[in-house]
């Protein structure tokens, strides 16, 4: 079967009621690319500042006479009005988890693979790269990761892969026996700082760097030292200009192989970093260590006495250029279902906002008055960066029905003007099949939380630019054998001080010598860059600033009605 290439109109939109300042710009549809059963429930997506879109499918057809080798992915490059410029094969067991421009027109990719898969430059070039052995065969598992580069015509500029590799500690015990999925390095977010690039991933045994490693957390199964486990845990890598690990620069994981089975583990984990400083979360129970710049930190939750989970919302902020300048914060959720879904699947910045997004079980760690409705909540977060002071959540309250058949799965979150889009699906815990899209619309500047009708689309990824003007969303709808690309144009301007809730308060005058005043009654924490606190008072409408050195502050303002957080030069 030769997949069609066509550009759809309205139709084919998955709002079916377009929100009141979104208006859609353009729509490609890739159809009969797979077959229901293969379809892949992810759409990595990103936007550059000229407004060209990156998105990626899966296709296991023949496509434009490319054979797929088992569920192939493509990478597909759009202007910015929504019409292909070029696709970029990868055939072979793969998929891309995460794209992110180059500001040069170009793009970075990640993803993970198995066996032997080839990689396709618009120029006819080819790379092949082999993944990951267990016992000298291939596993079926796509267990190793690879990060690519493409250039503005859709050119191969550079590949690199990361395999994973037995923990050298499990396999001196003699009673270590791993079996396909046991080790795996899995890259989920590309992050573009500067000139850098960073990689955040999740593994189980052991990843090598340039410059040094990381081992995952595992277990004594039986207690008798007859039976290891290697557990899961997260890391942020730094790349090199090859796209090769350079430096392992945090590692999060649980206990160590001497220690008995007692279900302490990394959930889930994400990552954002803007102007060297690096933050990481994580969702994980028991001892839980995030070691960096050769030190550590180890935060326990305690297990409850008669079932269910603690479950530890863990953010840390790292200072890339300042080993010492970091700062820690541990919440406690809790579930007491018989799995653990709740996750950290998203992370990245608004403004002066850093959001997390994701689902939860029972009650919202960020937020304990927060609890789900039926199984599981979609949710997302805004935190100060500064102090990791949560200024707000939100959860979507959608009633997935039997909480013991159904619950709630996130799949992609982005920020466009002063809206941020949350969206999911409700699934079937048994087969985990879909039964609903979900999809809500966050109004930043007045707290408001919209469910939207999706007209029967599944999102699958999400992406916004920089200028907050121009939203992408990547879907799908039954019978799931085409992917859908709509570009949005979004009328509200971006959230450059971070404002939540209903907040009106306004801190004044801007710079400042000797005071700052309020335009309402307000409680004030004053922060240094640091995340130090440098003044504070509650109740006031005039804060003294004569004693600060001159400098950029950012001050938290609440009120009754909500928190506003806002830069403040004193001079």
């Amino acid at each position: 079967m030769i997949a069609a290439l066509a550009a759809t109109g309205m139709a084919n939109a998955q709002y079916s009621a377009t929100p009141d300042g979104i208006t859609i710009k353009s729509e490609l549809q890739l159809d009969g690319l797979i077959t229901a059963e293969n379809y892949v429930r992810h759409h990595a997506a990103t936007i550059d500042a000229s407004g060209n879109t990156f998105v990626s499918a899966a296709f296991d057809t023949d496509f434009f006479e490319i054979q797929p080798i088992g569920v192939s992915a493509m990478i597909v490059k759009l202007n910015d009005l929504g019409l292909k410029q070029w696709i970029a094969p990868i055939v072979g067991a793969a998929t891309v988890k995460s794209l992110v421009s180059d500001g040069n027109g170009g793009v970075f990719a990640a993803g993970v693979f198995a066996d032997e898969v080839e990689f396709q430059g618009t120029d006819g070039a080819t790379i092949v790269k082999d993944g990951y052995q267990e016992g000298g065969a291939y596993t079926t598992t796509q267990a190793a990761s690879f990060i690519a580069h493409y250039d503005a015509e859709g050119k191969l500029l550079a590949i690199n892969k990361v395999v994973p590799e037995h923990d050298p500690n499990l396999d001196n015990t003699g009673m270590y026996y791993p079996i396909d999925g046991d080790v795996f390095c899995t890259i989920h977010k590309l992050m573009k700082d500067g000139d850098k690039l960073y990689a955040q991933f999740d593994y189980c045994g052991k990843v090598t760097a340039l410059e040094n490693s990381a081992t995952s957390g595992s277990m004594d199964m039986e207690g008798w030292g007859v039976y290891y486990q290697a557990m899961k845990a997260a890391g942020v890598a730094e790349l090199d200009e090859n796209l090769a690990f350079k430096k392992v620069l945090v590692n999060i994981n649980t206990n160590n192989f001497t220690q008995l089975y007692n279900n302490q583990q990394i959930f889930s984990s994400t990552a954002a970093i803007k102007d060297g400083q690096l933050y990481v979360g994580a969702i994980g129970n028991g001892d839980v260590n995030i070691a960096a710049f050769d030190g550590g930190l180890t935060i326990s939750h305690q297990m409850p006495e008669a079932g269910g989970y603690n479950l530890g919302y863990l953010i840390a902020r790292f200072n890339l250029s300042n080993p010492s300048d970091q700062n820690f914060i541990s919440r406690i959720g809790y579930t007491d279902d018989e799995y653990v879904a709740s996750s950290m699947s998203d992370m990245f910045f608004s403004g002066d906002l850093l959001i997390v997004t994701g689902n939860f079980q029972d009650e919202l760690g960020f937020d304990k008055t927060i609890t789900a409705t039926g199984s599981s909540d979609l949710y997302a977060a805004a935190i100060n960066p500064l102090d990791l002071a949560v200024l707000a959540a939100k959860a979507s309250g959608y009633d997935e029905g039997d909480a013991t058949k159904n619950e709630e799965i996130f799949t992609s979150s982005a920020v466009c003007g002063n809206r941020m889009f949350i969206n999911g699906y409700t699934s079937n815990k048994s087969d985990h099949s879909l039964t609903a899209p979900l999809c809500y619309i966050y109004d930043m500047t007045n707290g408001t939380l919209t469910n939207v009708d999706t007209n029967g689309g599944y999102i699958f990824g999400t992406a916004a630019n920089a200028a907050g003007d121009m939203l992408l969303n990547a879907w799908a709808a039954s019978p799931f054998t085409a992917s859908n690309f709509s570009t949005y144009s979004v009328s509200s301007g971006g959230v450059s001080d971070a404002t939540i809730g209903k907040a009106s308060v306004k801190a004044y005058p801007n710079p400042a010598t000797d005071y700052l005043h309020f335009t309402e009654t307000c409680d004030v924490q004053l922060s240094a860059l640091s995340g130090a606190t440098v003044a504070a008072a509650k109740g006031v409408n005039t804060l003294c600033v004569t004693a600060l050195p001159a400098g950029v502050y950012v001050a938290k303002l609440t009120t009754k009605a909500a928190t506003t957080t806002v830069k403040v030069i004193i001079k």
